[in-house]
């Protein structure tokens, strides 16, 4: 037993990193990706992905999976995959229960008939054999390539071999190189599993200190919020650094855990100096004073040298132009909203809203506002353009090509890098991914309320058609783009000044979504729903059934009204969006510290 346990009366410790699966936290997100695990188990073959941060519990819940697997299956788990082909073989041989001899280990071919025996042998009992390589980021691109191959092995009605790759995000990023695609296109399912949210955080730590014995939880909110920004929702640095505050309070004789220890406990478990911020925020004290000093001066200089009496000298290449309305940042908002054309001003809302009732447009994009506006030259001209535009290259493309290259980069955002091709509309691709696209009219705080990466419509000069531009993150004062494979940190008036409030943004659909769900209907999509919204109330998610009723028509109504929607009581995609966010579920972000 470890010192604190007795003064916090626990049975065990907590917050070990052992993987105990009586410690395990079933997060919604984690419930999700098991369950994209299971139905990618449940295909004949190919390659199942799971991706996620180092410490977000992949192996964790690998080893759940497999628990779950029928006792007629084989698993061949593969945890060092920094090897040669001919020594992965050998280990998956091993594995297998089926060791080659020695003279059959240098040679790949032997290798592959031996599997493919074993596996021709595991199939004529009714059996199926499961390969799982754990850091399968780490596999060189040969390896990665056998591993394909070794697919191949198959009878004439079903594939013999299933892998299932964990790894960091660069995994994803590696099969989207050309010479892989072949793999990419064999992977039936994928998830990539985000850190834990702030709520999610609290609930794992009250359910380790329940589970070890705990009468209550001595960590205060102040405390699980400093957990939170500290771990960065990490659940392996999480339980270090709560490990760590359990000790600190037990040598304070403390009974409670405030932000103060777990800050402490940070600082001692991540290595970082106390006394580093305070003399960082002192050498950014001296920069910010030093450049004061010399603007003040320059200012002075300026002015004495510029001013109509200083004979032979004067100020070239500088022009100081009134400023015009609305080109500045509001005090009392992210941005000012771009003004719209006259004749669409008065449809377009300064908030995307909620699709109403009418019936689904023949696009695969769905729209919140059906105005257009169109391009004009006012517009393009109200703003000077910066000396060194940053987008030029945008409009020496294709729009078509802009546009899907935007909507790839957002797939990226999502990890859910399925190719698309230039034939079809990116939008009716998308749903091959779990996602949908969503279209709206709006303002920089109608967007920053939707929160998801977008895909800003751009418009310039005499351009009769858009360009489109991937946003992937927004400050105070500047946004992240990408631009022809590259990220870019601009200010935000450099898009501000050809964007006329259209975006796209991706939303994660529910199981069996086809179109806004409302009463009477009884399908799929109605069943989660009702799920979630329980959930939230703190029920048994499933005990009412999934009949879209009037009682589950009121408590969407109820929640349409807590999230500042229309409480119309259909259950369009801002409704889904938002209920995603107030279930946990992990979604790419906008806003950026």
């Amino acid at each position: 037993m470890s010192l604190y346990h007795r003064h916090f009366e626990l049975r065990r410790s907590p917050f070990s990193i052992a993987p105990d699966p009586h410690f395990l936290y079933m997060s919604e997100r984690h419930r999700e990706a098991l369950a994209h695990l299971e139905w990618g188990l449940s295909g004949e073959g190919g390659f199942v992905l799971l991706t996620g941060e180092v410490g977000t519990g992949k192996t964790t819940l690998c080893r759940c999976l497999l628990e779950r697997i029928p006792d007629d299956t084989e698993v061949a788990f593969v945890i060092n995959p920094r090897v040669t082909a001919t020594e992965l073989l050998t280990t998956i041989c091993e594995e297998l229960g089926d060791a080659p001899p020695e003279g059959d280990q240098q040679s790949v071919k032997r290798l592959v008939d031996r599997i493919n025996e074993h596996l021709l042998a595991a199939h004529g009992r009714g059996g199926r054999v499961v390969l799982v390589i754990d850091e399968a980021q780490n596999l060189s691109v040969d390896v990665l390539e056998q591993v394909r191959l070794l697919t191949n092995l198959e009878t004439s009605e079903r594939k013999l071999l299933q892998v299932i790759l964990l790894g960091q995000p660069e995994l994803a990023t590696m099969l989207e190189a050309p010479e892989l695609r072949q793999l990419a296109q064999r992977v039936t399912a994928r998830y990539h599993l985000l850190p834990l949210s702030a709520t999610e955080l609290g609930a794992l730590v009250h359910h380790r200190l329940a589970v070890a014995g705990a009468r209550r939880n001595p960590f205060d909110a102040g405390a699980l919020a400093a957990l939170h920004r500290r771990s960065g929702g990490i659940p392996r640095v999480a339980n270090v650094i709560a490990d760590r505050a359990l000790l600190g309070a037990y040598a304070e004789g403390a009974e409670e855990i405030d932000a103060r220890i777990v800050r402490r406990a940070a600082r001692e478990v991540l290595g970082e100096d106390e006394a580093r911020p305070r003399s960082r925020a002192r050498g950014v004290g001296i920069i910010v004073l030093i450049i004061l000093v010399g603007l003040a001066l320059g200012f002075g200089l300026a002015a004495l040298l510029g001013s109509p009496g200083a004979p032979g000298m004067g100020l070239t290449g500088t022009q100081l132009v009134p400023e015009r309305p609305g080109t500045r940042e509001q005090p009392s908002a992210e941005l000012a909203a771009p003004q719209p054309a006259p004749a669409a001003r008065e449809a377009s809302a300064s908030a995307p809203t909620e699709s109403g009732p009418a019936p689904e447009p023949a696009s695969p994009t769905e729209t919140e506002d059906a105005a257009r506006v169109e391009p004009t030259e006012e517009r393009a001209s109200s703003r000077a353009a910066p000396a060194t535009d940053a987008l030029a290259s945008l409009w020496e493309r294709p729009p078509a090509a802009t546009r899907l290259e935007a909507v790839r980069a957002l797939l990226e955002a999502w990890y859910a890098p399925i190719p698309l091709t230039p034939e079809t509309d990116p939008c009716a691709q998308v749903a091959a991914a779990g996602l949908r696209c969503l279209e709206a009219q709006g303002s920089w705080p109608g967007l920053l309320e939707l929160d998801r990466p977008a895909v800003l419509e751009l418009w310039r000069g005499r351009d009769r058609e858009p360009r489109h531009l991937a946003l992937l993150g927004s400050t105070a004062g500047s946004v992240t783009v990408q631009l022809g494979g590259e990220r870019l940190r601009l200010p935000r008036e450099t898009i501000d000044r050809d964007w006329r409030g259209r975006a796209l943004v991706l939303w994660q659909m529910p199981p069996g979504y086809a179109r806004p769900s409302r009463r009477s209907d009884d399908d799929a999509t109605s069943a989660w729903l009702a799920d979630r919204l329980a959930l939230l109330d703190g029920a048994t998610p499933g005990a009412d059934g999934g009949a879209f009723d009037a009682a589950l028509e009121a408590r969407v109504r109820r929640f349409q009204l807590d999230a500042g929607l229309r409480p119309d009581g259909i259950v369009g995609p801002r409704t889904w969006m938002r209920l995603n966010d107030a279930t946990g579920v992990g979604v790419p972000r906008l806003r950026t510290p």
